[in-house]
């Protein structure tokens, strides 16, 4: 196996575990997370929110 060939392999296992990191992301955030917010109240939705995109944040960048 030539390097090319070698680097193109590990290129490829790498995307492929990133793309699958991501898509488990969005399912997780779309069918059990994104559901949960109707279930906030009104007076703490706003810092409810801010938690989520900084934790959220924090969790998909630190993976790119």
């Amino acid at each position: 196996m030539s390097v090319l060939q070698r680097y193109t392999r590990s290129l490829v296992i790498i995307h492929m575990a990133s793309t699958l990191f991501m898509v488990g992301m969005i399912w997780t955030i779309h069918y059990v997370h994104y559901p949960l917010f109707a279930h906030v109240g009104e007076s703490t939705y706003v810092a409810f929110q801010s938690e989520h995109v900084n934790r959220i944040g924090k969790l998909l960048f630190s993976h790119g």
